[in-house]
């Protein structure tokens, strides 16, 4: 099994959502949440501050790295989906996804 190591996952791993193009077109998303360790890369990288490690370790203290991370506010998912080139979904594309493959 390949590695999801790298910064901006596994191109595998993405499947597109078929969309009409008047509600945005076709969009890819990530069959995998963001793992801890995923997280964890960005919390080692400029990118991040010390504030994003302390709310990342509220959160997440058990240290196993396969789990999805949680407890993130909506600014700093932002800055670590920007980080891995993607962004947060929007609560429509989050509809359509659990309405399509729920």
């Amino acid at each position: 099994m390949l590695s999801r190591s790298a910064r901006f996952g596994i191109l595998r791993d993405l499947v597109v959502v078929a969309r009409p193009v008047r509600l945005g077109g076709p969009f890819f998303v990530d069959r995998f949440e963001a793992t801890r360790a995923d997280f964890e890369r960005w919390l080692d990288s400029d990118d991040s501050s010390d504030a994003d490690r302390l709310e990342y370790l509220d959160w997440n203290r058990t240290g196993e790295p396969e789990l999805p991370v949680v407890g993130l506010d909506l600014r700093t998912a932002r800055r670590f989906a920007r980080w891995r080139f993607c962004r947060p979904w929007r609560i429509d594309e989050w509809r359509g996804v659990a309405r399509a493959f729920g």
